[in-house]
């Protein structure tokens, strides 16, 4: 988390040299937002290597879903299309972990598409009841469905894509 401070520290002054309309001032905006997803991450991570649990906090999906895959897509023809419904429901989760869900899930997407294409990110609102017949708890969630139309995965793999570590 030193390093991290330290970047963190170095990004503020260099906002301070720059035009808040230029372009830079964006690019170490991202990088701050960045820098500080990631202290995030490392203190989540400290905190499972020392037998803890996820960090949950209240908030909203759509921001968090929006900036952790514009992140990763810098550069890329890829884009992304998102459809949120205005009545998203509030949940409690660890931003760590939705983050770095949604960026492998992107990251896989945009490595699908070499030539480019759209990414389809939604979510909507679920109630799900015993009838659903799902290994959950009866109960409000948020389900987030991420699509596009890569290659697909090769059907030898497809029963591993939830294993552990599991990567091609």
């Amino acid at each position: 988390n030193n390093f991290l401070a330290a970047i963190v520290g170095n990004v503020a002054l260099a906002k301070m040299h720059a035009q808040p309309n230029a372009e830079v001032f964006t690019r170490l905006e991202e990088m701050e937002r960045a820098s500080l997803r990631a202290r995030d991450l490392t203190q989540q991570l400290i905190t499972f290597a020392q037998g803890g649990v996820p960090v949950r906090v209240p908030g909203t999906l759509p921001d968090l879903i929006k900036d952790a895959s514009t992140f990763v897509l810098r550069g890329s023809n890829v884009r992304c299309k998102y459809h949120f419904p205005n009545d998203l429901w509030w949940a409690e989760f660890d931003q760590g972990q939705i983050i770095q869900v949604i960026q492998n899930l992107i990251i896989n997407a945009d490595q699908a598409m070499p030539d480019g294409g759209v990414v389809n990110v939604e979510a909507d609102n679920v109630t799900v009841t015993a009838a659903y017949r799902l290994p959950l708890k009866p109960g409000r969630y948020i389900r987030v469905m991420i699509e596009d139309n890569g290659i697909g995965i090769p059907k030898e793999n497809v029963n591993k894509i939830f294993d552990p570590f599991f990567t091609t």
